[in-house]
């Protein structure tokens, strides 16, 4: 990816919600200090690297196929293999879209962008003049890295100078990388997403001949017995459904969210909820919640099956799922973390609209299921009497 663009007024630079920068004065040892964070955290995460350069640079070298094809006139120019994608050109927004492929990683560290509003690390050069920089004015940094050890005069002074311009602050010496790699993971697992819970029942129930949220298990209806089980997980419950159902008498004593994606099937309510949950996330300035979604057609789910998933949960991948007696994830028992409405939104744009198909294309964790048919649909008649009985039974 090329580009020497700066971003534009009021359009920050955010590429990933696990982020984190490391600026300081060009030799002051930013890309070192990188290469020994990725060192050390790669062991436990899956990890997304950025430079920003404001000076020009190449992909590649005069008179390679790429340089000459993009000389002759080319607009985008990409050359990949089996294991390598590579891509450089000047469309109008590619700084932004281009970077939809870090989401695929756990993480990610961007060298440079001192100016952005992005969480930032403040490496000291030896001058220690860039504790004068504006770009501390607005926002000072998480942290401040420093190239003198510990217990010596010019580390003191340094400390001093960082609390009496960013008050109380961890600073690091810059080869203690164990310490550094220990706070950068604390702020990425501080980040860690609310869990929602969302009913998926949305569905026209044509194979069954009624609506499946409202049949009976254990003596209750699948939707209250679904909302029951989720709120013992999450933090709140909501029904999805179409517009259509929001005031059906049953639905609405739940909080719910309308299909805002039309005619996709649960998609549409996964989307609908990861949008949901964007939107309040910008109006409450908080974060964006993952979502448990529960389809209203598996009545074996049960308390312990929930927890099983939970307790597995990876936040940092796109969804944690069980896989089925298939081997292939379960779409609709599964945890859609944040990241994963940009992903499905891309699926959407090549016409997949399937979430399985979302799911196994996808860096996602997956796990077995406690019990071989805990995850049994139940879409017909003849589905309902025979889990029916083996709910009694």
């Amino acid at each position: 990816m090329e580009s020497t663009r700066h971003p534009k007024p009021g359009l920050q630079p955010h590429y990933h919600q696990f982020e984190l920068a490391i600026c300081g004065y060009k030799n002051s040892g930013k890309t070192s200090l990188i290469v020994s964070l990725v060192r050390a955290l790669s062991k436990k995460y899956n990890l997304a690297y950025l430079k920003h350069d404001a000076h020009h640079f190449e992909l590649d070298h005069q008179g390679k196929d790429t340089w000459l094809v993009k000389q002759a006139g080319a607009h985008e120019v990409t050359i990949a293999n089996a294991e390598k994608f590579g891509h450089y050109g000047g469309g109008e927004q590619a700084s932004m879209l281009d970077t939809f492929q870090f989401l695929s990683c756990d993480a990610l560290l961007v060298e440079g962008h001192k100016m952005s509003s992005m969480q930032r690390v403040m490496l000291v050069d030896q001058e220690a003049t860039i504790f004068d920089d504006p770009a501390w004015t607005d926002s000072p940094p998480l942290a401040v890295v420093m190239p003198w050890q510990t217990n010596t005069a010019a580390w003191q002074r340094c400390i001093d100078q960082a609390r009496a311009r960013f008050g109380t602050i961890p600073c690091f010496f810059r080869n203690d990388i164990d310490q550094i790699a220990s706070f950068v993971e604390g702020l990425w697992q501080r980040k860690k997403p609310a869990l929602f819970g969302l009913i998926l029942t949305g569905g026209k129930s044509q194979r069954m001949g009624s609506d499946k949220a409202l049949l009976p298990y254990h003596g209750q209806s699948q939707i209250k017995r679904a909302a029951a089980l989720l709120e013992q997980t999450c933090q709140e419950v909501f029904v999805s459904c179409r517009a259509d159902q929001e005031h059906d008498p049953v639905r609405s004593k739940y909080e719910s969210i309308a299909d805002s994606f039309a005619a996709m099937g649960p998609t549409s309510g996964i989307l609908s909820a990861l949008r949901f949950g964007n939107e309040r996330a910008k109006q409450t300035a908080g974060l964006p919640p993952a979502w448990l979604v529960l389809a209203c057609d598996l009545p074996k789910v049960d308390a312990h099956v929930l927890a099983q998933l939970t307790q597995a949960r990876d936040f940092f991948r796109f969804a944690t799922a069980f896989y089925n007696s298939d081997g292939l994830p379960e779409p609709l028992c599964t945890i859609y973390e944040p990241k994963a409405y940009g992903r499905l939104l891309q699926f959407i744009a090549r016409a997949y609209e399937c979430p399985r198909k979302f799911l196994i294309n996808s860096r996602i964790k997956t796990l077995a299921p406690p019990s071989p048919d805990c995850l049994d649909n139940a879409n017909s008649p003849e589905d309902y009497q025979r889990i029916s009985h083996d709910l009694s039974s």
